[in-house]
């Protein structure tokens, strides 16, 4: 949304889709995303942010709660988030990932 910044998207966007509040998101990381699609050049910019857990004994129909451990199992993309959410560093990143074409 216009005049928003990402982390006030990031509360909406999580009420919005499961109904939850999250107090406190803290950005750990910016990943530029640069790839191809089959009619043109896309630059996407994600902006990962770390939040407390939000599910209480009850996760939302159609989605499912993930270890640190299984992130490898799903196809999660841009391929750095899983790096991102798997490392111990309390560092922050900026990773300009460039997919072949």
């Amino acid at each position: 949304m216009l005049n928003e910044t990402s982390k006030e998207a990031i509360k909406r966007e999580i009420m919005e889709e499961i109904g939850m509040q999250i107090k406190n998101p803290t950005l750990c990381s910016v990943v530029e995303n640069l790839y191809t699609t089959n009619t043109e050049k896309v630059h996407e910019i994600c902006f990962i942010y770390i939040i407390d857990t939000i599910f209480t004994n009850v996760v939302p129909s159609g989605f499912i709660e993930v270890s640190i451990e299984n992130l490898d199992k799903f196809d999660i993309r841009p391929s750095p988030i899983v790096d991102i959410l798997k490392s111990k560093e309390d560092s922050f990143k900026h990773i300009i990932f460039k997919q072949p074409s």
